[in-house]
């Protein structure tokens, strides 16, 4: 079984600190965090979806749902995975997405659980204008605990997003955070045609001698495993155009390469707890993980 933490679930709250009336929790930057930054301009960044390269790229692992879509929502099992350098990065998380990078205008909200090697690669935290957060009680960027070990003790936060009629509006166990506010998007405001993604991904920086990276998804295991060891997203639901969760529909799958990270989506079941769930991960380099990254 799956525990949920409920709302002490971050390490800063493990020593009853609190925040007045008012106000909200910032995580502190320190002069660590800047300096193993590649520059003062990509701190803080959003790293963006580029081809695969020598010079890096992303690897993904994803269930995708498209239609009329408002939002979405699931439990996330949450893990520790492995991260071979300071550039690299490992994610689950859920994507709500218009437009292409290709025709240079996405608008994309994005809400889930990171690790890499400094704890800032992107604007997943309030380093970026237009996030609003008047929660007190969530560290947006800050530290989860505990974590999830292999065929032992399952942990997860629950996170939902959603829109009305003047914001898209995040919630963490069943607190609400904050909002990004209708100014800020050019398409997700108003498009029909929205992408609601479920999964995993892995930046990879500059290719090393030794291929691949070993930077692990998820657990570091395959969604052969199952449960305990393989990393599982739980009860996915997607926001109705009348505003009402509905269980996935998934439509696609996208694997970047099923050797080193790979996915298995099981689509409803009976059981309330788990719905529409998949398993996904992986190692990244190993046996069966091509020596070349790309």
């Amino acid at each position: 079984m799956t525990r949920k933490q409920g709302g002490n679930f971050q390490v800063w709250t493990k020593s009853n600190e609190s925040c007045p009336e008012g106000t909200i929790p910032i995580r502190r930057t320190t002069e660590q965090d800047l300096l193993r930054a590649s520059s003062i301009e990509r701190f803080g960044r959003k790293l963006s979806p580029i081809s695969k390269t020598d010079e890096g790229g992303h690897e993904h692992a994803i269930a995708r749902t498209k239609g009329t879509f408002r939002g979405g929502k699931a439990f996330f099992n949450v893990w520790k995975p492995k991260v071979e350098n300071s550039d690299e990065f490992s994610l689950t998380q859920m994507w709500v997405v218009v437009g292409t990078y290709e025709n240079h205008d996405l608008n994309s909200v994005e809400a889930g659980w990171q690790r890499d090697a400094y704890e800032k690669t992107g604007c997943y935290n309030l380093l970026c204008e237009g996030f609003v957060q008047f929660s007190s009680k969530i560290l947006v960027g800050g530290s989860i605990t505990p974590v999830s070990t292999y065929n032992g003790q399952q942990f997860g936060i629950d996170l939902h997003i959603w829109k009305d009629a003047d914001a898209w509006w995040l919630e963490v166990e069943g607190e609400t955070v904050g909002y990004w506010p209708s100014s800020i998007f050019t398409l997700l405001w108003s498009s029909k045609d929205t992408i609601v993604d479920f999964g995993g991904e892995v930046f990879i920086g500059r290719m090393p001698s030794s291929g691949h990276t070993t930077t692990e998804m998820g657990s570091g295991h395959f969604p052969s495993e199952g449960f305990k060891k393989a990393a599982f997203i739980r009860n996915m639901q997607v926001v109705d155009e009348n505003g009402a969760l509905i269980p996935a529909p998934i439509s696609k799958v996208i694997i970047d390469s099923n050797t080193c990270y790979n996915m298995e989506v099981h689509l409803p079941t009976k059981d309330p707890i788990w719905g529409t769930f998949i398993y996904h991960g992986g190692p990244g380099k190993s046996s069966i993980c091509p020596l070349e990254r790309f």
